[in-house]
């Protein structure tokens, strides 16, 4: 019984680490709101950094864009926490332009430095 049991929670085990692989290894491609708290100047200048220094972005939209504010659709191919992941690496860097004030679900908000 002992045996059995050690055999199935290896295939289990098993089975559990090839769904993960493929499910955050596999194609995907998820658009992701990015609000960014700032002027239009300073908002403007994390866009043109994120467009040039970030990895996966496929394309992306301003939805709405006001003296205060801007929200950014950005069809993203990955998951929404591998994007979090970069801004966050990004962020340390005392050369970006932006923080990172939080992520909730598919959405990342950024206010300007």
């Amino acid at each position: 019984m002992k045996k059995l049991a050690s055999d199935l929670a290896q295939r289990i085990a098993k089975r559990i680490s090839i769904d993960t692989n493929d499910a955050w290894s596999g194609s995907h491609q998820q658009p992701v709101i990015v609000g960014i708290s700032g002027n239009k100047l300073q908002s403007d200048n994390i866009m043109a950094y994120m467009s040039n220094w970030l990895v996966g972005i496929e394309d992306s939209s301003v939805e709405l864009q006001d003296q205060q504010q801007t929200k950014l659709v950005i069809e993203y191919q990955g998951w929404p926490e591998q994007l979090f992941e970069q801004l966050t690496i990004m962020s340390k860097q005392n050369t970006v332009p932006f923080s990172i004030e939080k992520i909730h679900g598919d959405s990342i908000v950024l206010s300007a430095k």
